[in-house]
């Protein structure tokens, strides 16, 4: 993710990874035309779900993880945080 300049990446069990998703416009967003972004998008979910990926939008899911409001591991700007104990499980890393 770091090297993509923003991002998701599917890493298989194995370690190896399976997709990258370049988001390098603030982590959020793709240059280009909204076709290469809606092609991505799908190759993204199929690679998720080629992995075993079973509910319907994998990025809604990953917005979800951001909800610090909502209890147990959440993804913050902090890192991985498990909300209850405000414990920092994974600290996050600066991209640039």
């Amino acid at each position: 993710v770091r090297a993509m300049g923003g991002g998701i990446a599917v890493v298989g069990e194995d370690g190896a990874e399976a997709r990258e998703f370049p988001l390098p416009l603030a982590g959020i967003q793709m240059p280009g035309p909204f076709e290469g972004a809606a092609e991505a998008a799908s190759a993204f979910q199929a690679a998720m779900e080629a992995g075993g990926y079973t509910h319907s939008d994998p990025n809604y899911t990953l917005l979800f993880l951001s909800c610090d409001f909502l209890p147990d591991l959440r993804l913050t700007r902090r890192g991985w945080i498990r909300i209850k104990t405000d414990e920092v499980l994974l600290p996050a890393e600066a991209l640039g």
